[in-house]
């Protein structure tokens, strides 16, 4: 499965704030709903190769992508979930981009990723689209 990101507006046809509905039948309505914690304002749909998170109104606000050998997340012509760590954060240089210790946020396009390793050559384990506002 390939999806391209589009800053601030999706992955491919998937819009971010569809529908739950919507959401579901982009990703073949194989979910499992679970609430990721306590303080969840919504539950989370799990796809296996990744979460859709939703907001009050079941609007869809982010999906987390997970490293996964079927899964090509495209930005600007690159695998981010292929390539390492270091030539992510080259694509992604902008002056909205904040680096932390296990990953990053790039609020200029609505990308975050993830990493447990300290290794900058391996690659990031996930990647977050997001919509604006999201970390408001």
């Amino acid at each position: 499965m390939v999806y391209t990101i589009l800053p601030y507006i999706g992955i491919g046809d998937l819009k971010l704030n569809a529908d739950r509905e919507e959401v579901r039948n982009f990703f073949d309505n194989k979910y499992n709903e679970f609430r990721k914690s306590e303080t969840s304002e919504n539950t989370t749909d799990d796809f296996e190769f990744c979460h859709a998170y939703y907001d009050r109104e079941d609007k869809l606000k982010a999906v987390e992508f997970f490293n996964d050998e079927n899964v090509d997340i495209i930005y600007n012509d690159e695998s981010l979930l292929k390539i390492s760590y270091t030539r992510l954060k080259e694509i992604l240089k902008n002056s909205k981009l904040e680096i932390e210790d296990c990953g990053f946020t790039d609020y200029y396009n609505g990308i975050a990723g993830y990493t447990s390793s300290n290794d900058e050559n391996e690659s990031v384990e996930t990647i977050l689209i997001f919509r604006k506002g999201y970390y408001d």
